[in-house]
């Protein structure tokens, strides 16, 4: 499986070791002890609820400081995305905490969407950005986790590669960012629990125009 640093031939910002991994262990142990509910998707009738034909992962209430201070920590990633991506970036929504726990997956999906009635938010996703709080093993070992690839598709500019998909191996403290329309999924989990913290930076600018 293609490390992190592979992916940034095609235009996916990396960066190992984002968060050191005695960090990424004490906030795995209070989100494990924190309230969980369902996680949500946008469905076809533009209504956000439950659908788990197409994504089963449960979001964690995480404490306000344990929040807050995320929050703080990747908006100082907007300047270093400004020089990766060809767009005027604005602010971070607010950061999502997930688990993903065996059998549970998220389907092949885009981060933003121009569909007309579609939330304001989604339509001014830019960049999305996932940080790996704990890493992957092929067997059960504590601390990690069995499949829930993080698999890009569309990399390739030859429309015959177009449902070709590329899996990432993720790692504690990986932070990976890419564009929001950019076609991908989370397989399956095998075993174990997958940790992630997520969030997504929306346009710069009110007409969206590109830098």
């Amino acid at each position: 499986m293609p490390r992190a640093d592979f992916f940034r031939h095609f235009g996916i910002y990396a960066a190992h070791g984002f968060l050191e991994r005695d960090a990424c262990r004490r906030l795995v142990a209070e989100l494990s002890a924190a309230r969980r509910t369902p996680a949500e998707v946008y469905k076809d009738n533009y209504a956000r609820g439950v659908d788990e034909r197409a994504r089963r992962t449960v979001r964690v209430e995480a404490p306000e400081a344990v929040a807050s201070n995320m929050k703080e920590t990747l908006s100082g990633l907007k300047e270093s995305l400004q020089e990766s991506f060809p767009f005027a970036l604005g602010e971070c929504e607010e950061p999502e905490f997930l688990v993903y726990r065996a059998g549970d997956f998220f389907g092949p999906h885009h981060d933003s969407s121009q569909r007309e009635r579609i939330s304001e938010h989604l339509r001014r996703r830019r960049v999305s950005v996932v940080l790996f709080l704990n890493g992957q093993s092929e067997e059960p070992a504590q601390g990690s986790f069995g499949g829930g690839s993080l698999v890009f598709y569309g990399l390739f500019k030859d429309p015959r590669a177009a449902q070709v998909g590329l899996p990432l191996a993720p790692e504690a403290g990986l932070l990976v960012a890419f564009p929001s329309d950019l076609l991908h999924e989370v397989t399956p989990v095998t075993h174990g629990e997958r940790y992630t913290v997520v969030t997504w930076f929306s346009s710069g600018h009110t007409d969206d125009t590109e830098i």
